[in-house]
């Protein structure tokens, strides 16, 4: 049985790089993504990705979400 895998791009709410992430399930608007050492960021926009090429399902504006 095959497992979907998301995989994403993401960046900071000022444009700039913050890494990539994987998910096996699609990530939307609003949701908090654990990332290593338990750090949780807030998923601000979803920009998909339609180019048949890409590796990635979208581009995730994220930023830190607070304890």
């Amino acid at each position: 049985m095959a497992t979907n895998v998301f995989k994403y791009r993401l960046r900071w709410a000022d444009g700039s790089d913050a890494g990539e992430h994987e998910d096996s399930e699609a990530i939307k608007p609003h949701e908090i993504l654990w990332i290593g050492g338990g750090r949780r960021l807030r998923v601000l926009e979803l920009t998909p990705i339609d180019e048949k090429d890409s590796r990635f399902a979208g581009v995730l504006t994220v930023e830190r979400a607070d304890n």
